[in-house]
């Protein structure tokens, strides 16, 4: 687990504010994102989700993604 000041600088750097909704995924299986989910949520990140399924099943199912900032 990083620093709090360690978390901040990366979040910050990403543009990614504690008021931000933020979709956790994996682009294959369930391995980091409940990781990534927690540690947003122990810095204080407000609304925090995990993508059930992945990406993958996502696009399979045929529903929409945004890319960029």
């Amino acid at each position: 687990m990083p620093s709090a000041d360690i978390f901040a600088e990366h979040m910050e750097k990403m543009n990614v504010h504690p008021s931000d909704d933020v979709i956790c995924y994996d682009t294959q299986g369930l391995f980091s994102s409940p990781r990534a989910a927690f540690m947003f949520r122990y810095f204080g990140t407000g609304k925090v989700r995990v993508l059930n399924g992945g990406l993958k099943k996502w696009k399979m199912e045929g529903l929409p993604t945004v890319s960029g900032p």
